[in-house]
């Protein structure tokens, strides 16, 4: 399990430190019922099927924009999100997005590594442990690249 290429596990520390960055300089700036809507948004859009075709990940993505365009419109001292602008709704809806791609990678590494191990099942310890290796060394850049 150990001899697995080390690539994906990059990219799933990688994603997943920008989500964590993201949602964090998102959330200090949004207003606090806003950040579970706009997750919970995402996450029911995502996660409806299995199969990730290209013109549904654009489809959820275009209505991901049309969400944060619809919050975040008017400039009504009522509606949650006035004076937030487009920008932090649009990031935490990227690091949601971040989050569940790094999930998707880590499928197709669950899937890829079945005929690299003859049959044998990978363990989730070692993917969420190098995903989990990768992050930590990768969230520090990611900090400085939001800072």
């Amino acid at each position: 399990m150990l001899a697995l290429p080390k690539s994906p596990f990059i990219i799933i520390g990688f994603l997943e430190s920008l989500g964590v960055v993201s949602g964090m300089y998102s959330g200090a700036m949004l207003p606090g019922p806003a950040i579970p809507i706009l997750s919970q948004l995402v996450f029911s859009i995502l996660l409806l099927g299995r199969s990730y075709s290209l013109n549904r990940i654009a489809g959820c993505f275009l209505v991901a924009a049309g969400v944060v365009l619809a919050v975040a419109s008017g400039s009504d001292s009522d509606q949650i999100l006035s004076g937030v602008g487009i920008f932090w709704p649009a990031m935490m809806i990227a690091s949601s997005a971040f989050q569940a791609v790094a999930s998707i990678v880590k499928e197709s590494v669950f899937l890829d590594a079945t005929p690299r191990l003859k049959g044998k099942l990978l363990d989730i310890f070692v993917v969420n442990s190098f995903g989990s290796g990768f992050q930590a060394v990768m969230e520090p850049h990611c900090y400085i690249f939001f800072t």
